[in-house]
């Protein structure tokens, strides 16, 4: 990324910081998910830097860079998989009392965590003992990203079925995996 392209970006969010961490606080991280709010700005304007120069000269020029912001703090608040969660919401909110400074000057001096994989490796472990049925849809499922519709072609299975199915089945992972 060009320093021309870091800039643009340092200069839209120094115009747009308060409004967007007021957007954030108010529509996103709402309710108990609000004192998340300040880490999720800062994640995702970290993010920022990690994406194509065209990409971000596109938005900034289209005035739609604050609009992906906005779709994409919605997204990693909502989903545990997201760098956010494992990042700051499993590990604790790491918000900083000082605002946008505050948070830029502590942005590197977070403790280097080791990423666990235990939660994985149960999981696989627990995929393993699956019947052959329930182990086949889940890997369609999962491991081959299949919509239901694909897997009702497939296998001639109502959706229905395969909705209670997967679902009983993720109930009994999340349970066997509870304590890793």
């Amino acid at each position: 990324m060009t320093r021309e392209t870091k800039n643009r970006i340092d200069e839209w969010v120094s115009d747009n910081y308060v409004w967007y961490l007021g957007e954030v606080s108010k529509n996103i991280a709402k309710g108990k998910m609000n004192p998340y709010a300040d880490d999720l700005v800062i994640h995702m304007i970290e993010t920022l830097y990690t994406q194509g120069e065209d990409k971000i000269n596109q938005m900034i020029d289209d005035d739609m860079l604050g609009r992906w912001l906005l779709i994409g703090a919605s997204q990693q608040l909502r989903s545990s998989t997201s760098p956010f969660y494992r990042i700051y919401r499993q590990e604790k909110s790491w918000s900083r009392e000082q605002g946008m400074e505050g948070s830029f000057n502590n942005i590197f001096e977070r403790p280097e965590t080791v990423y666990d994989d235990s939660l994985m490796e149960c999981m696989q472990e627990e995929m393993k003992k699956l019947n052959f049925y329930d182990k086949e849809i889940m890997s369609k499922y999962w491991m081959d990203e299949q919509s239901l519709q694909q897997i009702h072609e497939y296998y001639g299975i109502t959706k229905l079925s395969l909705t209670r199915d997967i679902n009983r089945v993720i109930n009994q992972i999340r349970e066997s995996c509870n304590n890793c």
